[in-house]
């Protein structure tokens, strides 16, 4: 997909039927991430894991948010599961769920032009200053961020 096609899902006026929670938006905002090259990696799975689970947030939880987040995927898109996530991040949640999103892309240490395409429309639809993004490409290729770009 390309950044325009991502500007459709960004810009959309859909609304999820599910309300989502602060940890279900942060998976589903590193979903999207997964989802945009069409290939979802075993490395990508457990990054979002490693991040979500804890005691609050356990096995079980994660498999029913999981499940929820592909439903909405499925049924509804992947603008009203972009949307539920925005609407239920505080505005001190969106940078940790952008975090989210790069270390879920990274993970195996691949990124697909879709994955990259989709990073840059994800930082401007959350309103990611470009430093940021660049920053956190930076800590999260320790300092190789030729591995984002091919």
């Amino acid at each position: 997909m390309v950044v325009g096609e991502y500007d459709s899902v960004f810009n959309s006026t859909a609304v999820s039927t599910e309300p989502l929670s602060a940890k279900e938006a942060k998976l589903a905002i590193g979903a999207l991430a997964m989802f945009s090259d069409g290939v979802v990696q075993t490395e990508e799975l457990g990054v979002m894991a490693d991040h979500l689970l804890d005691a609050e947030f356990d096995a079980a939880a994660m498999q029913a948010a999981s499940t929820k987040v592909n439903r909405i995927y499925q049924e509804e898109g992947a603008g009203a599961l972009f949307n539920g996530a925005v609407r239920a991040l505080a505005p001190d949640e969106m940078e940790p769920a952008f975090e989210l999103a790069v270390r879920t892309a990274l993970a195996d240490r691949e990124v697909s032009p879709e994955e990259r395409d989709y990073m840059v429309a994800l930082a401007r639809a959350m309103r990611i200053a470009p430093e940021k993004l660049q920053q956190l490409l930076a800590d999260y290729t320790g300092n190789q961020p030729e591995l984002f770009h091919g």
